[in-house]
């Protein structure tokens, strides 16, 4: 009986033992579940914080970029020379990749559609430019319906070394001046105006490296020296002057000669391809 009785005491207290041990076990258990959801909740809620700002982030940096990709054409008059900069806010300008301007435009203006077209308005005689303004977008120019007037300041600068006998160039009326459009290198297509009579040496589309076409007006009687120079993208020049104009030259390479198709009005092929030497001359 004493083993008896002294058995089932320690089977009493084992059991006891079992349960409270059993007790403690789940209860860490209950506390460690606990701990566990707190942190995967904890978890889950940077994980949303940060998907958000990522999000949001996104949007505000790629989402301009698109906006800028995607902008509509933009038409702007310029009624009074000069004054396209008020037309225009400074964080639009590089936002434009196809304007549309009418009205009357001077040197200041010109400076503008410079910067806009991935140009300075400073050159260096000895390495041209030194930089594009790469964050400029404009692609396409048309100022068919804008007139050019003198005045205005200076659109382009060339130094020539040691800021000695440094050439500002301006505008003239109704003429493509020297080194108008040097170096815009955004520009793909331009049409001039209507009301211009002339195309000046030199150099007047230099460097324009992404300049693929261009429409040049009927009044147009001389184009000159370089003007085209290292335009290696050229693919179609559209005259609408029945009359050949005069060029030197050196107005074309040998190779825009050979590759680039010329647009010129009916029953004008022949004087085009005697006297400017196109091999690619299409008349519509």
């Amino acid at each position: 009986m004493l083993v008896k009785s002294k058995i089932l005491s320690e089977l009493a207290v084992a059991n006891q033992s079992g349960a409270m041990e059993a007790d403690t076990i789940l209860k860490n258990g209950r506390s460690s579940k606990s701990q566990m959801s707190r942190r995967n909740i904890f978890c889950l809620c940077k994980n949303v914080i940060i998907t958000f700002v990522c999000i949001f982030a996104f949007h505000l940096f790629f989402g301009i970029s698109v906006f800028a990709q995607n902008m509509p054409p933009i038409t702007i008059h310029v009624e009074t020379a000069g004054t396209l900069h008020q037309l225009i806010a400074e964080n639009r300008r590089m936002q434009i990749t196809d304007l549309t301007l009418t009205g009357n435009l001077n040197a200041a203006d010109i400076a503008i559609i410079r910067q806009m077209a991935g140009s300075y308005t400073q050159w260096n005689s000895n390495s041209g430019y030194n930089n594009s303004n790469s964050s400029a977008r404009l692609e396409k120019l048309n100022i068919e319906n804008a007139n050019i007037f003198s005045g205005g300041g200076n659109y382009n600068t060339v130094f020539n070394g040691h800021g000695k006998n440094n050439s500002e160039y301006t505008t003239k009326n109704n003429v493509i001046s020297t080194l108008m459009f040097a170096g815009c290198t955004k520009l793909k297509y331009i049409i001039l105006p209507s009301s211009i009579i002339q195309i000046e040496s030199c150099c007047a589309f230099i460097k324009c490296s992404n300049l693929t076409h261009i429409v040049i007006p009927e009044n147009v009687s001389s184009i000159g020296d370089r003007v085209f120079a290292d335009c290696t993208k050229l693919v179609s020049i559209r005259i609408q002057n029945p009359t050949p104009p005069t060029i030197l030259n050196s107005t074309f390479s040998t190779d825009h000669k050979e590759t680039v198709r010329l647009y010129v009005p009916k029953g004008s092929r022949d004087a085009y391809w005697l006297v400017w030497g196109f091999d690619n001359v299409i008349e519509e």
